[in-house]
């Protein structure tokens, strides 16, 4: 007969609880209500949850504004010079 063992409270997800590690932060009052709107309006399940989509949220505004100020920098011939290849090619799409 096989046992069956219950999935771990708070997993959601087969291997979420491989890929997620256990840190405990202090935070302001302000900061904590700020997660907690955040939370509400997103409706996120959790702090921890909000938390992670605030971060992944700046990791990617980062992530664009790099990439605007590196092809939309006038100084830098190379982007440039991608840009008028991409419009080349869309012209003969």
């Amino acid at each position: 007969m096989t046992k069956w063992k219950l999935p771990k409270q708070g997993s959601t997800k087969p291997g979420l609880a491989k890929r997620r590690r256990v840190r405990a932060f202090l935070l302001a009052r302000d900061v904590i209500q700020i997660l907690e709107d955040y939370k509400r309006e997103r409706k996120a399940g959790s702090l921890a949850l909000a938390l992670e989509e605030l971060v992944r949220d700046w990791k990617r505004s980062q992530t664009d504004h790099w990439f605007k100020t590196y092809c939309g920098n006038p100084s830098n011939k190379e982007p440039q010079e991608d840009l008028r290849w991409g419009e080349i090619s869309e012209s003969r799409m």
